[in-house]
């Protein structure tokens, strides 16, 4: 995962951006602290904020989730606007605190908001079989559900 970090020093403060999944943050995005940095540094007086972030499991896949963030995921049983918790929970990072389950952490919830239902992109599977006169086309659309992660609880 790349980082990119300034350091204003007229200001004091060590910010550190995230890129994350092929999306561009600006300052209210992802912000991390390296606080040996911050430790060797003495022009930075204050850092900005620490994000806590956990990785999920769902419909057979892992998802790392941060708080106010929206994904699509497998479909899930619920009404639009009903909230859901996910208990399974595979690691929980806050800051300098990680914990790691073995295989899935105890007590660890992420507290989710279904926003929608809905069909993805179509998936065209095209057979054929060379000098046999075969030839089959298949078609296939994908159910997922939309989620807003509202918290994180360790």
């Amino acid at each position: 995962m790349p980082c990119f970090m300034s350091d204003w020093a007229s200001q004091g403060i060590l910010r550190l951006m995230v890129k994350h999944r092929k999306k561009d943050f600006d300052e209210a995005g992802y912000l991390c602290i390296i606080r040996a940095f911050a430790k060797n540094c003495p022009k930075i007086t204050h850092v900005i904020e620490v994000v806590m972030y956990a990785v999920i499991k769902t419909g057979g896949k892992q998802y790392r989730v941060t708080s106010g963030e929206t994904l699509k995921v497998e479909i899930l049983p619920g009404d639009v606007g009903s909230a859901i918790v996910l208990d399974k929970v595979l690691m929980v990072a806050d800051g300098d605190k990680l914990s790691v389950g073995k295989p899935l952490l105890t007590g660890a919830t992420v507290k989710a908001t279904i926003i929608a239902h809905g069909r993805g992109d179509k998936v065209r599977i095209f057979k054929m079989r060379r000098r046999k006169h075969y030839q089959k086309n298949q078609g296939h659309r994908q159910n997922y559900t939309e989620i807003r992660i509202d918290g994180i609880s360790a």
